[in-house]
């Protein structure tokens, strides 16, 4: 699973925390989501980029994004991964390691890490502009 990190301005801080409680939950969980689906979005490219032009598309399909929860430290947050297995029964979060570090039997085609590391600041900037739609609307 692809693990990130995202911080937001110190003014988006005042800004959720004027509208607090269920406004502020629904911003940032809002927020996730745009995020997280564009990134899925952005290693599904990078994905196709490396795999041959007669993959069964297992591996792409089995992308997705684990639910929105609240962590311990109380941040909104979600995981990208592989789930399941393809038609032969090969674990497909197993496929997307061996694609992206490689094996002994195979070389190393990473996908993951050079797309999170492109696309991230792209992807804060979303999951910002969707949170101050969202604290805007519930400003008026």
């Amino acid at each position: 699973m692809a693990g990130t990190s995202i911080t937001t301005s110190k003014e988006l801080m005042k800004k959720l925390s004027a509208i607090s409680g269920k406004g502020a939950d629904e911003a940032a969980k809002r927020a996730v989501y745009v995020g997280a689906g564009y990134m899925a979005e952005r290693i599904k490219e990078s994905l196709r980029s490396v795999v041959s032009a007669n993959a069964t598309g297992d591996l792409e399909n089995s992308l997705g994004i684990a639910p929105i929860q609240l962590d311990k430290q109380g941040n909104w947050g979600t995981k990208i991964g592989f789930s399941g297995y393809d038609r032969k029964g090969v674990a497909n979060p197993l496929k997307a390691r061996i694609l992206e570090s490689g094996s002994s039997k195979q070389r190393k085609r990473p996908f993951l890490a050079p797309a999170v590391k492109k696309y991230r600041k792209i992807a804060e900037e979303k999951m910002n502009n969707e949170a101050e739609i969202i604290i805007e609307s519930y400003l008026k």
